[in-house]
C-alpha cells in the first residue's frame, strides 16, 4: 500500500493536512497520539522512571506529559536521552500499524513531526513538508495552555531546524506545502500535489 509521510514543525498544520488526506480515503496514523499511548505502557513507564523519575505524577503511577516535555526541553542532552529511548519503540509501533489490515482504505498517511529523526521515512513512498512561518509558530507556542517558556521554545525550534537541515541533505523525496495563508490556499496545494500521486494509491 502507498504510504505518505507528513512532517513539519510543531503547530505547523500537520493535523489539518492529515484530516484532508483522511477525506481522500487515507488511514492516518498520528504519531503524537501514538507516543502518548506508549507512555502509558508499564514497560515504557519502568524505563522512563529509571532515567527521568521527576516526570511522574504525584502518586508515581503515571507519566505527566507536561512534566516530561518541560524536563526534556530543559537541555539538548535531556531531549536526546528521551529520543534514544522512545524513537525505536515508536518505529516498532508504526511498523506494526503499517502491516495491519486497513479495510476500505486506499493509502496510508503517517503524521509525524519526528518522521525523519525516528527513521519513519524508511516506510514512506512520498512525503510532504508543511512549511509555516517560524514567528507564527513561536507565537502559537507562547500562548498555548502548556505554557512553554521562551527557553523551551527556542530549544524546540532549534532542534527542529537542525532536523529539517538534515532532511534536506539526505532526501529530495518530499514536496513543500506552504501553510502561511488561508485553508483554501493550503487545500489547493494539497490537491495539486496529491493528484500526481493518485495512480499509486489505487
Amino acid at each position: 500500500m502507498f504510504i505518505i509521510g507528513i512532517f513539519g514543525f510543531i503547530s505547523s498544520g500537520k493535523t489539518t493536512v492529515s484530516k484532508w488526506f483522511a477525506e481522500q480515503g487515507a488511514d492516518v496514523l498520528n504519531v503524537d497520539r501514538l507516543a502518548k499511548q506508549l507512555y502509558q505502557e508499564k514497560k515504557v513507564m519502568t524505563i522512563i522512571k529509571k532515567v527521568f523519575p521527576s516526570v511522574f505524577t504525584t502518586d508515581g503511577q503515571s507519566i505527566s506529559i507536561n512534566k516530561l516535555r518541560k524536563h526534556c526541553l530543559s537541555s539538548p542532552t535531556e531531549l536526546l536521552r528521551l529520543n534514544q529511548i522512545v524513537h525505536p519503540l515508536i518505529k516498532a509501533k508504526v511498523k506494526k500499524w503499517i502491516v495491519a489490515p486497513h479495510p476500505g482504505k486506499s493509502f496510508l498517511v503517517i503524521d509525524a513531526q519526528i518522521l525523519f529523526v525516528a527513521g519513519l521515512m524508511e516506510f514512506t513512498n512520498h512525503n510532504f513538508y508543511i512549511k509555516t512561518d517560524l514567528e507564527k509558530i513561536r507565537l502559537r507556542l507562547a500562548t498555548q495552555k502548556t505554557q512553554f517558556s521562551d527557553k523551551q521554545i527556542k530549544l524546540l525550534l532549534a532542534t527542529q531546524i537542525t532536523d529539517l537541515i538534515n532532511i534536506q541533505k539526505t532526501t529530495k523525496n518530499f514536496d513543500v506545502i506552504e501553510n502561511n495563508n488561508d485553508l483554501d490556499f493550503l487545500f489547493a496545494q494539497l490537491k495539486k500535489n496529491f493528484n500526481s500521486l493518485l495512480p499509486f494509491t489505487k
